[in-house]
């Protein structure tokens, strides 16, 4: 009955491989945990009997005959008792051997039951997993014949909330809740993921190759997001920034469990509670600030932006990397210009961007000071006494660090392409070259 439901007869063939593998092919990976991946000994548990069920030899035959995918059987040369198919070479920097001919058929749908739970389809139903089938096939045929394929790429964070059927465009992607498959993804133990970033990336193959460079495109897609958790921070508060927990990147074929990159958390650390969803007010603004930093955003504040998320991040383990890393975010922002009066001309450079009262601004500018200073006490093993106040201190330079990107981004966007912004500040400039 299958094999009647489309005139592509690898399709067919392969829907007839879907029926035999179904359900088990959703089965977790019980040595990793759940994951997009289906379990991968579900082929060989079933080829561990000699009298494996016939759907895997026609759909090998199958996939023989038709002359775009056959390439993906190899040469037929024996490793063991079965012979291994194609090496496959993406630009998303991974390269992987077809492990066995006859595990091929297997693949297709592992793969397809991947992208049924990535797009939140049912699970108890084979005719998602059918429905996946045709469009992978036809993907995987372009990819071998050179051409370019566009794959999802799902980003996992926590520290927010979007609310069930929400999507919040933003310049990187989509941002929307997980499903509930999603949640229970922690390949690197990581917390439960509280919002997904979803979009896509053009990815080339290339045949009996071992490694690719990297895409240029996906190589950006690793600036997103830091540029995600400094846009939550802007736009909703100083809260608990948001934590990038994994990407994966959905590559039809590749082998189950190397789409990931992310990294590792300690698993015994308790999850967090879930974020609240964001209120409508509080979406708008993510999705306005994701533009204003997507626009603004220059390379010389990357630093700025990894030590302000990292102090952040801190605020409640270290007192003191989180004092070092907030002032080295002032450092990043205000300090070039010159080699001598750092404390000076960093310290400056704040109280003017942050103090509208020319008033008030020596005294910010000599509180800011005291804060340098401790820093320096801390990062050169001075003592730390009680009058130094390191609590308060380090909370109010992650504070200033803040309030310094908030400024920039919002009232003085063209400084942030300076990278001697202090000195513009310090000398009344707008952006122009002195």
């Amino acid at each position: 009955m299958l094999a009647r439901m489309t005139d592509d007869p690898v399709v067919a063939a392969l829907s007839e491989v879907a029926a035999v593998m179904f359900p088990a092919v959703y089965a977790p990976d019980v040595q990793v945990g759940p994951t997009y991946l289906p379990n991968p000994e579900v082929v060989r548990q079933i080829y561990a009997d000699e009298n494996a069920d016939p759907a895997y030899a026609r759909a090998v035959d199958a996939i023989g005959g038709d002359p775009a995918l056959a390439p993906l059987l190899g040469d037929g040369e024996q490793h063991g008792p079965w012979s291994s198919g194609a090496m496959i070479s993406s630009d998303v920097g991974r390269s992987w051997l077809i492990q066995s001919r006859t595990f091929l058929p297997g693949t297709f749908v592992q793969n397809a039951a991947r992208l049924v739970v990535a797009k939140g389809c049912p699970t108890d139903s084979l005719e998602p997993l059918l429905e996946e089938l045709g469009p992978l096939v036809l993907r995987v045929r372009r990819l071998v014949a050179g051409e370019p394929d566009e794959v999802p790429v799902l980003t996992a964070f926590h520290g927010i909330g979007i609310a069930e059927g929400m999507t919040l465009a933003t310049p990187w992607g989509s941002l929307r809740a997980p499903f509930s498959a999603e949640r229970e993804q922690r390949p690197f133990g990581s917390f439960s993921p509280s919002a997904i970033l979803e979009t896509t990336v053009p990815v080339h193959w290339k045949l009996g190759e071992h490694g690719t460079p990297i895409s240029g495109e996906l190589a950006t897609m690793g600036t997103h997001p830091n540029l995600l958790a400094l846009t939550a921070l802007l736009a909703l508060g100083r809260g608990t920034p948001l934590q990038w927990l994994w990407r994966a990147t959905l590559v039809p074929l590749q082998t189950l469990g190397s789409e990931y990159v992310g990294g590792a958390m300690d698993p015994s650390w308790a999850d967090p509670p879930a974020p609240d969803p964001l209120t409508e007010e509080q979406a708008d603004q993510l999705v306005v600030w994701a533009d204003r930093v997507a626009r603004f955003y220059h390379p010389s504040i990357a630093v700025a932006m990894r030590r302000t998320l990292s102090a952040v991040a801190e605020r409640r383990s270290s007192s003191e990397d989180t004092l070092i890393d907030a002032v080295i975010a002032w450092e990043n922002l205000f300090g070039t210009g010159g080699t001598s009066e750092m404390t000076f001309r960093v310290t400056t450079a704040l109280a003017l961007l942050l103090e509208p009262d020319p008033t008030s601004r020596p005294a910010l500018r000599k509180e800011l000071s005291k804060v340098y200073d401790l820093r320096s006490k801390v990062a050169h093993g001075g003592e730390v006494k009680p009058k130094d106040h390191l609590g308060e201190r380090k909370d109010r330079a992650i504070d200033v660090a803040i309030d310094a990107l908030r400024a920039l981004f919002e009232i003085h966007p063209s400084l942030l392409s300076q990278p001697e912004r202090g000195m513009h500040l310090i000398l009344g400039l707008s952006g122009e070259t002195y």
